[in-house]
């Protein structure tokens, strides 16, 4: 019935917060090692992971002409290549993992943001509505 299948999300939506951010995703990185919850080196290193992303997302916004911090040109360009590197590692790791987790979910997901990464970015100009690509 509808009300058990609801019973059976509870103890995941309600309970100490410690409990609803240690979802048991360990199966799904790391290379898929630690089915269950990660160990809490693993997810220090996890946590430092997300804040590295931050900042890359930081660096592709700058680069698409939408700032949301003041970065300098220099660390943008380059940021955009350590990223570009960065995915392309990523995508072979991820399809050589043993993880089906990794192969077949994270895979493919780092290739398309690597393919989105190594696109050709249009030449942008300001116009008092944003940002548009200048016409050639």
């Amino acid at each position: 019935s509808h009300r058990n299948r609801i019973e059976g999300w509870r103890p995941a939506i309600e309970g100490p917060p410690q409990r609803r951010f240690a979802a048991p995703f360990g199966a799904a990185a790391r290379g898929g090692t630690n089915p269950g919850r990660l160990p809490d080196d693993l997810r220090v290193a996890s946590g430092i992971a997300a804040i590295i992303f931050l900042f890359a997302a930081l660096v592709v916004l700058a680069r698409g002409g939408r700032n949301q911090v003041h970065l300098p040109a220099a660390v943008v360009r380059g940021g955009t290549w350590v990223i570009v590197v960065l995915l392309g590692v990523g995508v072979l790791m991820n399809v050589a993992s043993s993880s089906p987790w990794e192969r077949y979910g994270w895979g493919p997901f780092t290739l398309v943001l690597f393919r989105l990464e190594c696109r050709p970015r249009p030449r942008w100009r300001a116009c008092p509505t944003g940002m548009t690509p200048q016409s050639q």
